[in-house]
């Protein structure tokens, strides 16, 4: 079991003008030319880069996956730097990698929100994904091996409820793992009130695992941002302690606190 139909069909739908970027390039407008000729100028000077990660991958199998997934995040962050998106840290400079088991709730407002995710941590991090979105073109260029990387660093993307024992099965492998807890997409802008699985509560409960909500307000920006008009990304990262304010997530409160965080109003529990 996948998103629902209606969520896949929306997903599929707006990740076409993502995955659609890099094959087919607006020649009529001189931003849309500076912009292609900045992308591939740079992406020449990851080349090298990518011929000896390649090679490591071919070599061996711990440090090629190692260096696969730092190459990812490389690729990304160039990618949503050419694209016009540019992050800002709320509460920190930049989060370090994690270095036990920790649990990363998110909400989906965006086909790109895990990718994004992924590009701004430092260290390595399980984000959902479905196989379609890990391939970014046909271009001969470094992003045409993108999907052998991303499959290193993902879990198939489903509703919260099917992927719950993936999660807690990476946790329980000691990996930093990223999850969505809303149902297909949520826009703090276009609704008042944010659905979310009551699994939830289950993977805040897991003992020895840091729990973590992170916000990235923006990113659904990148539809219309360009290099030359850029948005920024808002980032907070907090801890679900702090989030809380000693408040339970089972009440009231608590869970108005959960979507006081992402920007929303009112928060529905999802009924089985």
């Amino acid at each position: 079991m996948a998103l629902d139909e209606k969520g896949m069909n929306n997903l599929k739908r707006q990740a076409i003008y993502h995955r659609d970027t890099l094959n087919y390039l607006h020649w009529g407008r001189w931003r849309q030319i500076y912009t292609t000729f900045h992308f591939y100028s740079r992406s020449l000077f990851l080349l090298p880069y990518w011929l000896f990660v390649t090679c490591v991958r071919l070599l061996t199998n711990d440090s090629g996956k190692r260096w696969g997934i730092t190459f990812s995040r490389t690729l990304l962050k160039h990618y949503f730097l050419n694209k016009g998106l540019e992050s800002v840290w709320v509460n920190t400079a930049s989060p370090l990698p994690f270095k036990k088991a920790t649990l990363v709730l998110a909400i989906r407002d965006d086909p790109m929100s895990a990718h994004y995710i992924q590009s701004i941590f430092s260290g390595t991090l399980i984000i959902p994904l479905l196989d379609y979105m890990k391939k970014f073109g046909t271009l001969p260029t470094p992003f045409r091996t993108l999907s052998h990387y991303l499959s290193a660093c993902s879990y198939v993307d489903q509703p919260l409820p099917v992927a719950c024992e993936n999660v807690k099965k990476l946790l329980k492998q000691g990996y930093p793992t990223l999850a969505f807890i809303n149902q297909n997409f949520a826009h703090s802008l276009l609704k008042n009130k944010l659905e979310v699985y009551p699994e939830l509560l289950s993977l805040t409960q897991i003992p020895d695992v840091d729990v973590y909500l992170l916000s990235t307000a923006g990113v659904t920006n990148i539809q219309h941002s360009t290099r030359l008009n850029p948005s920024y990304v808002t980032n907070k990262l907090y801890t679900l302690d702090e989030v809380l304010s000693g408040n339970d997530l089972n009440s009231i409160l608590g869970v108005n606190r959960l979507g006081e965080f992402f920007g929303f109003r009112y928060v529905e529990i999802i009924k089985p």
